[in-house]
C-alpha cells in the first residue's frame, strides 16, 4: 500500500463522483472494481440534482494512462449518458466529448450468444462507444423533494422526543394532581 494510491488505503472510501472513479484508477482492474464502488454509491441517489452534481466534473483520460484506458473512459461515459436518457438528464458535455473504445468490447468469458447479444441489445450508448453488454444497474430516482441530510433527521427527531416527553411529564402531572384531590 502506498500513499501516492489514495483508493489503496487502509481505509477504503467509495468514489462519491464520475470523476474519483478515473483519478483512483491505475489499470482497467482497479478501474471496475471504482466503478462497481461508484455505481454502489449511486443507489443512495435520490434526486436528480444530486446525480447531475455527482456527474459534472469532467474524468481524467485513462487512454494514455494504462493500457485499455479508451475502454475505461467509454464505458464510464456510457453508463453516464444512459442513466441521463433513463432520467430526462442533461448529459454533461465531457461525457458526449468521450471518443468510443478503439476495438469493441465484450465482457469477460462472453459466449457467442452473450456477444450477439450485446451488439443487438445493448444500449445506444454503449453501441456508439464500441461496447456490447447490456448494464445491470438502475438508477432509482423519487419525485419530489431529496432527502434532508441525516443531521436534519436527527435534529427533528430530537425535538420530537423532548415534545413527547412533556406531554407525558405534563399528563403525569395531572393524574397525579386530580387522584390526589379524588382520595
Amino acid at each position: 500500500m502506498t500513499a501516492e494510491h489514495p483508493y489503496k488505503t487502509a481505509t477504503h472510501h467509495r468514489p462519491r463522483e464520475a470523476a474519483q472513479v478515473a483519478a483512483w484508477a491505475h489499470d482497467l482492474r482497479e478501474f471496475g472494481y471504482n466503478f462497481a464502488d461508484w455505481l454502489h454509491g449511486l443507489e443512495k441517489v435520490h434526486s436528480r440534482a444530486e446525480f447531475s452534481r455527482r456527474i459534472a466534473q469532467p474524468a481524467p483520460v485513462l487512454a494514455d494512462r494504462f493500457a485499455d484506458g479508451d475502454v475505461a473512459d467509454a464505458c464510464l461515459a456510457a453508463e453516464i449518458e444512459h442513466l441521463c436518457r433513463e432520467h430526462a438528464i442533461a448529459c454533461p458535455a465531457w461525457v458526449i466529448k468521450t471518443p468510443p473504445a478503439k476495438k469493441p468490447w465484450f465482457p469477460a468469458g462472453a459466449t457467442a450468444l452473450r456477444r450477439a447479444e450485446g451488439y443487438q441489445l445493448a444500449p445506444s450508448s454503449f453501441r456508439q462507444r464500441n461496447l456490447f453488454y447490456l448494464p445491470s444497474f438502475k438508477l432509482r430516482l423519487r419525485a419530489g423533494r431529496p432527502l434532508a441530510p441525516p443531521e436534519v433527521g436527527r435534529a427533528k427527531s430530537a425535538i420530537r422526543s423532548k415534545r413527547y416527553r412533556e406531554k407525558l411529564l405534563l399528563a403525569a402531572g395531572r393524574q397525579s394532581s386530580s387522584a390526589s384531590s379524588v382520595s
